[in-house]
Order: structure tokens, then C-alpha cells, then sequence
């Protein structure tokens, strides 16, 4: 703080000049301090709400300036990160934001794309609100491809042993040739999509379920990891084929804004099939029915055949057993009669593979035979030869 003095002389009078000076020095530094003071207290600009509001006014026409309904948009302010518009882009859109520099992308399927900036100035009464901007943009129509493009399937990664076909609208089944190969593998296929309607496309020779393995004593599949995609004029699709051993396929061909046309990847249907045969049901990929097949040769004839005149002899006879998965083994049974009632067979996992023995007499007269396979309260017929006047012979 500073001193203010008022001298005195002697007598007790005092110099009128020199007090009136010395008081305008005391109003001044009054002014000086009180200044400073009020400089110190006024606080800092209060900073924006987080509050957008309108700062750029988006209307998007074609060539004939009539508004274009359903084009893509992101768009930026300043050097912020790209914003996806959550919704098609039609008249009046409005983007909220602050004041500053916009960058537009916007673009639709048949035209082409547009990339602008807008400069949105700052209100003068309030620097937080933006002046909205208006921002025209007008999109051209884009030529149809010629030749049309092609649609591509990939397979990924590539495969062995795959067969393709297509059926276009209107047209019989039509056998697809590896599009990119690399030795026996193939990693993709290529067909016309010039023909407006519904499509028809099969993929076989899929791994399936891949090899069946005993993880502690319970039976678990890992089927290796397959993934597809459909891939048309920038528009594309995928799907996971893991654990399928062939899928089809289903999807439309519409004429787009250009009247061009484009498949329509968001209608594709998928159909998994675990075996080829079946047409009707899609089984559980995870789970592959129970199932018994004989590994070997047989041969059934009259009793007068010249290999039914040996005196039967005891045969040892394989099995193969298919599981589903999250079986245990311990629940596991192979069963065979021919007349003598049941006989259990003895079986052992090994390699991707449930083996089971079990003796019978070759050749095996005037009786039936029949073999199963018991998981708990499961039960499957892996053979059944209901004959008792004929002669099986096991090769």
C-alpha cells in the first residue's frame, strides 16, 4: 500500500498549492489501485456449453436439383475425429456443432461422392453460437459399369476339393471354375449378375466338422475356422461357414438408383448344411447325429453259394463309430447279435477315430444280424440284416 504524507510548515499553516497537489497524487493512485483491484477480480471468459446448436444446413439434390433422399454422410469440425451420420441424409439436414471449419463427405450408391468444407462463422453477441450455414450439394449419376462387374465369392482360407455352381434367374445350374487358385487350393469364385431377380449359389466340399477328438475322456469337435464373403460393385457381405460341408446361398438382383444392376447383399439368405445329401434340415453344427457303419465288405447270397459251404469260422468284424459331440466315452456301447443274443464289442479312440471289434462266424447262416451303437438312452442301427434263409458272408 501506498503512503500518502501531508507536510506541515511552521506557524501551523499549511501550503494550499502543495495540499491540492498532494491530494489529486492520492485520487489518482486511488483510481490506479482500484483499477488494478477490479482487473483482478473479473473472472475468465465463461467457456461454451457443451450444448451444440445448428451450424450447417445440408441439402442434397441430383442433376435436376430435385432432392436426393438417402445419401451417406460424415463429416468433421475442425480437425476432430469423423463423425458417421446415423441415419440417410434427405432435405434440410441439419448438423449441430460450434463455430469453425466443417469438412462434408457425402456420397450414394449410383452417383458419385462429393468432399466439401463449410466455414461456420461465430455470432457477434454470442461467440458459442454459431450463424448457420447453408450447404448445397448436388451428386451426378454414375454411368453403369461396361462390362458389368462381376460378383466374387471368397473363400477364406482357401480350400481343396471345392465345387461351385450358380443358378441366375431364369437359367439351369451352371458349374463355376476357381477364379484364383494357388496348387490345389482355391481361394475364389467370380459369375455375371447382369440378370434382375432372385440367385442361386451352391458351395460344396467344405471340411465340415473337422476331425473328432477325446479331450478327458468326452468326445469334442474343432472344426476348422471357414469364413465366406459376397463381394458386389463396393457392397459386400460375409458369413461363417465353420463346421458346414457345403451352404447355399440365396440373393436378389435389383436395378439401383442408376438403373444398374447391384445384388442386394442385405437380403442374402444362408442355408449350412452339414452333409450334402440333406435337403430338408440344417443338424447343429456341434453336434453330428449318432451313427455305426461297418468297415468292411459283405456280401449276402443263398445258402447254396459256394463261400456258404465252409464251415463257419469266428471273424473278427471293425466298426466305426460317429459321436456327438460332448459325448462320453465311458457311456459308450457297439453291440452286435446273431442269434446268440448280444455281444459287446471292444473299442478304442484313436486318430479322429472310435474303432470297435467284434468276432462273428463267417459265413454267418440262417441267422439275422444286427449291429448298434448305445450312447446312454441313445440309440443308433448301424446294420440290420433281418434274412435267416440267406447266407452273409464278412470279406
Amino acid at each position: 500500500m501506498a503512503a500518502i504524507m501531508i507536510q506541515s510548515f511552521p506557524g501551523g499553516r499549511h501550503r494550499p498549492g502543495l495540499t491540492r497537489g498532494w491530494f489529486v497524487a492520492f485520487l489518482v493512485l486511488a483510481i490506479v489501485c482500484t483499477a488494478c483491484s477490479l482487473t483482478d477480480q473479473v473472472a475468465s471468459p465463461t467457456p461454451c456449453l457443451d450444448d451444440t446448436y445448428p451450424a450447417v444446413r445440408l441439402e442434397v439434390v441430383n442433376e435436376d436439383n430435385a432432392p436426393l433422399i438417402g445419401a451417406s454422410l460424415r463429416y468433421r469440425e475442425e480437425d476432430g475425429s469423423w463423425q458417421e451420420w446415423p441415419e440417410n441424409t434427405g432435405r434440410n439436414t441439419i448438423i449441430r456443432g460450434g463455430p469453425g471449419l466443417y469438412q462434408l463427405e457425402i456420397g450414394k450408391e449410383g452417383y458419385g461422392g462429393v468432399l466439401t468444407q463449410v466455414n461456420v462463422p461465430a455470432s457477434v453477441e454470442d461467440a458459442c453460437r454459431p450463424i448457420v450455414q447453408t450447404a448445397r450439394l448436388q451428386l451426378a449419376q454414375t454411368p453403369c459399369p461396361n462390362p458389368p462387374e462381376d460378383m466374387v465369392l471368397t473363400i477364406e482360407p482357401p480350400l481343396s476339393r471345392l465345387q461351385a455352381s450358380i443358378s441366375p434367374p431364369a437359367s439351369g445350374r451352371q458349374q463355376l471354375a476357381c477364379r484364383e487358385s494357388d496348387g490345389d487350393t482355391c481361394r475364389s469364385f467370380s459369375f455375371p449378375v447382369d440378370k434382375l431377380g432372385d440367385y442361386d449359389l451352391k458351395l460344396g466340399g467344405l471340411p465340415g466338422m473337422g476331425p473328432m477328438l477325446n479331450a478327458g475322456n468326452v468326445i469334442t469337435y474343432d472344426p476348422p475356422a471357414v469364413a465366406l464373403q459376397l463381394k458386389h460393385r463396393g457392397l459386400a457381405e460375409t458369413a461363417d461357414a465353420t463346421g458346414a460341408e457345403s451352404v447355399e446361398l440365396t440373393f436378389p438382383v435389383r436395378l439401383d438408383e442408376a438403373n444398374c444392376p447391384l445384388a442386394d447383399l442385405r437380403d442374402v439368405e444362408l442355408n449350412l448344411k452339414e452333409e450334402e445329401a440333406v435337403e430338408e434340415t440344417t443338424p447343429v453344427p456341434d453336434r453330428p447325429a449318432l451313427a455305426l457303419s461297418y468297415l468292411g465288405n459283405l456280401t449276402i447270397t443263398d445258402l447254396g453259394a459256394e463261400g456258404c459251404q465252409v464251415e463257419p469260422v469266428l471273424k473278427t468284424l471293425f466298426f466305426g463309430a460317429e459321436l456327438p459331440a460332448g459325448t462320453d466315452l465311458a457311456d459308450i456301447q457297439v453291440q452286435v447279435a446273431y442269434g446268440v443274443g448280444w455281444k459287446t464289442a471292444t473299442c478304442e479312440f484313436g486318430d479322429g477315430d472310435y474303432i470297435c471289434q467284434v468276432a462273428a462266424p463267417n459265413p454267418l447262416l440262417n441267422h439275422p444280424f444286427v449291429a448298434r451303437v448305445l450312447a446312454g438312452e441313445e440309440e443308433a442301427i448301424g446294420m440290420s440284416l433281418p434274412f435267416n434263409n440267406l447266407c452273409l458272408i464278412f470279406d
